[in-house]
């Protein structure tokens, strides 16, 4: 009976990450701006806001908004600390649950935070600098222009 008493939090633990932590993770996504949309894995969100993605895969987040140039975050699935403790206290059993449900994983990073940059647009006829070249310079010209000192 003792035996039993002392197996039961092996077969009780069994499994624990995927009961603890699941196979989603919410992450949390922030932009500098808000109200941008940030869309992973067929879901949209206004940020700030929390995407629900599954955690033994990677994902790539977009984030988007009108004027704005849009960013892409790569967020990686790793192995997250729950492993190390359903591998000591569950065996080979508590080590191949986790890891078969995805829940042994973790995605890094865990919040994405991202400052979008504004689009510089040139509209035409708009004046531009050519860093103090006349606009029709051509290095390749070998026409010479004498200059003729100023009018007094």
């Amino acid at each position: 009976m003792k035996e039993i008493i002392w197996l039961m939090p092996m077969f009780i633990l069994t499994g624990c990450a995927t009961i603890i932590s699941g196979r989603h993770q919410d992450v949390q996504v922030i932009s500098s701006l808000q109200g941008a949309k940030a869309c992973a894995e067929g879901q949209c969100i206004i940020t700030p806001g929390t995407i629900t993605l599954r955690r033994d895969s990677n994902h790539a987040v977009v984030i988007e908004k009108d004027g704005y140039m849009s960013e892409t975050v790569i967020l990686t699935s790793g192995v997250g600390a729950a492993i190390a403790g359903n591998i000591l206290l569950g065996g080979f059993i508590g080590g191949g649950v986790d890891p078969a449900t995805g829940a042994a994983y973790k995605l890094y990073p865990e919040t994405v935070n991202v400052a979008l940059r504004q689009v510089q647009v040139l509209l035409a006829g708009s004046p531009v600098s050519t860093g103090g070249r006349p606009q029709n310079f051509n290095p390749n010209d070998e026409t010479k222009v004498e200059s003729s000192p100023p009018k007094q």
